[in-house]
């Protein structure tokens, strides 16, 4: 009887042992689960990323920045430091619509985004220089045709 004790005893250790390291690979694996999820909906764009891309002929990238941090929310009225960077991006997105309207014949549309152009140039502030660049940027991309979209978009040429 002193057997059935023991190897009882050792069941018990072995069930608890078991048990144990259950609940810790268990922990691990919802700890890996949670670390591991994406967490690409927390970035957002600071001004000075926005910034660097204009100041470096990334008006594409800088827009897309844009794009995103206000689809998050996140706009001229949360931060003050947004709207120059904002403002020049809304700028070169404007010039380019209308740019293509003008190109293509559509006086209508080339009027509503000229006035578009008008208010965030307004807006631009300290950054108002950069409108020249943009406008010279989309010129020589129409000229170039997709070579010169390629280099906008990358800022290398």
């Amino acid at each position: 009887m002193k057997r059935q004790k023991t190897s009882g005893k050792r069941f018990s250790l072995f069930g608890l042992l078991v048990t144990l390291l259950s609940f810790l690979l268990v922990a691990l694996l919802v700890t890996a689960a949670v670390r591991s999820r994406p967490r690409s909906y927390e970035y957002k764009a600071e001004p000075s990323a926005i910034l660097y891309d204009l100041q470096k002929g990334r008006y594409v990238s800088a827009l897309d920045s844009v794009r995103g941090n206000r689809a998050m929310g996140i706009d001229e009225t949360v931060n003050a430091d947004y709207a120059a960077p904002y403002a020049a991006c809304d700028y070169f997105e404007a010039c380019s619509y209308y740019e293509a309207c003008r190109r293509t014949g559509d006086a209508a549309g080339a009027s509503v985004y000229e006035a578009k152009m008008n208010a965030a140039y307004e807006n631009m502030g300290t950054l108002q220089f950069m409108a020249q660049e943009i406008r010279d940027a989309l010129e020589q991309t129409g000229r170039a045709g997709e070579d010169g979209a390629a280099e906008m978009g990358t800022g290398e040429k």
